[in-house]
């Protein structure tokens, strides 16, 4: 016990660093800081968990490559290698939300409606994007097609689990789509502003809420 409040606290404290730093464009507190948040939060998880899912730990372990390598998102090879990681993250989150959710019951047609909303994001998005991104351009759409997905599948898991479990990660699944449009907006716009602290403060609830929801 004593363990796992020391680790939330260390987690804690890193989160919270990590933010100030990104506010106030501390490179080399930004590079001290992220790395070591989601490896913490794989271990929280696997000090909390009564049965370990190890997709869930591969979907952490890829977020933090994708951490490590757009700490040099000024080098388009890194953040190539950057969305390829967190596009892995998030098949492992697919996978595991397929899975609780066709346990139980199959999803009706009509559900499926409720892409139309994320087909909206996405279009927007790119609408004001497409013409500064380049050679970005594919990975990008690929990208975004795999975290609407994702969030639409944390969405279809109301149909077989508890209510805090759906609501938990469908939320992490939001902050995810908020904190990756921010982050592109920042990356490719030509008015290019400085959110990073927004990204994370999102970034980091999204990974939080989806594991705190797996665990319930």
């Amino acid at each position: 016990m004593i363990m796992k409040i020391i680790l939330l606290i260390i987690f804690s404290t890193l989160c919270i660093l990590n933010v100030l730093y990104e506010k106030n464009n501390k490179t080399k507190g930004i590079a001290f800081t992220k790395p070591f948040l989601m490896p913490l939060l794989a271990i929280i998880y696997l000090s909390n968990a009564s049965e370990i899912n190890h997709y869930i730990v591969l979907a952490l372990s890829f977020g933090f490559l994708g951490d490590v390598f757009l700490l040099k998102n000024h080098k388009h090879v890194y953040v190539l290698a950057g969305i390829i990681s967190f596009l892995i993250g998030h098949l492992f989150y697919i996978y595991v939300f397929i899975s609780d959710s066709y346990m139980v019951k199959t999803i009706p047609l009509w559900f499926l409606l409720f892409l139309l909303p994320y087909a909206g994001i996405g279009f927007l998005v790119f609408k004001k994007l497409i013409s500064s991104m380049q050679s970005m351009k594919l990975p990008a759409v690929i990208y975004m097609c795999i975290l609407c997905t994702m969030s639409f599948m944390s969405f279809s898991r109301i149909w077989s689990v508890s209510f805090f479990s759906f609501i938990l990660t469908f939320l992490g699944s939001l902050c995810f789509l908020v904190s990756d449009s921010i982050l592109a907006f920042d990356m490719f716009s030509m008015e290019r502003k400085n959110n990073g602290a927004t990204v994370m403060e999102t970034y980091i609830a999204a990974q939080i809420l989806i594991v705190i929801g797996l665990l319930l």
